[in-house]
């Protein structure tokens, strides 16, 4: 009889963020590469966000009961490895199947707020006001703050054919989520109408913000991260 009892594995899934809504990551160190581009073809057929960092996979957190069958199974051996194309082929999602959402990249995103820059511009141009200042920012604070509250996307994300979504069950934002996410993007606004060094301020600010929705799977800037939201392509 050992003198110490033998531990229990160390779970491979864990919550990036420690909340079951965050994404989920996995250990996966210990796989061989075959094993880990079996996986790998899984999640692109069924068309799941992912990343690999070294032996650790992140996806997406509503594909936690998917991914965990499949590494369970690839464990035991019930699923082959990339190896085996044919084998794979008959444990593979049905490409008629419903699949995950698929993120808003950075061009389609900058190209929203282009647009709702414009139509904002639009509504300011009969009053002859300044394009910058309190009166710019109080218009744009609730057209963005309405449209996310009551729709889940602008006029610009529309027409591009993005919407916000909760991160973890893609409900609609929700008021308050929309008003979390504007005032942590335009938290530094108001340093701009003091001068050109709060105009610098400003600005790094923003590149501090926005600069995750140029990084994957995600591209979540930091004011996304702080609401719990995704944007998504429809």
């Amino acid at each position: 009889m050992p003198l110490v009892e033998e531990l229990p594995p160390l779970p491979r899934r864990t919550y990036v963020g420690g909340d079951p809504e965050d994404p989920l990551t996995y250990d996966l160190a210990d796989w061989s590469d075959d094993q880990r581009d079996g996986i790998s073809l899984l999640l692109r057929v069924a068309d799941i966000v992912h990343e690999w960092d070294g032996g650790l996979l992140t996806v997406a957190p509503s594909a936690e009961a998917e991914v965990d069958a499949w590494v369970d199974e690839i464990d035991s051996g019930e699923i082959p490895g990339a190896g085996d194309v044919e084998a794979l082929a008959e444990v593979a999602p049905d490409e008629e199947a419903e699949v995950g959402p698929t993120i808003a990249g950075p061009l389609r995103r900058i190209g929203g707020a282009l647009i709702d820059g414009w139509l904002i511009t639009l509504v300011l141009l009969p009053v002859g006001g300044s394009f910058h200042g309190p009166t710019p920012f109080a218009v744009r604070s609730a057209y963005e703050i309405a449209c996310f509250g009551q729709f889940g996307r602008t006029i610009g994300m529309r027409l591009l054919g993005m919407r916000a979504v909760r991160r973890g069950d893609e409900g609609r934002p929700g008021w308050g989520r929309s008003i979390v996410r504007f005032a942590v993007a335009t938290a530094a606004a108001p340093l701009g109408w003091a001068g050109r060094i709060g105009l610098v301020l400003a600005a790094v600010y923003g590149v501090v913000v926005f600069a995750g929705i140029f990084r994957g799977p995600w591209h979540q800037g930091l004011h996304d991260r702080a609401a719990g939201l995704l944007l998504i392509q429809e």
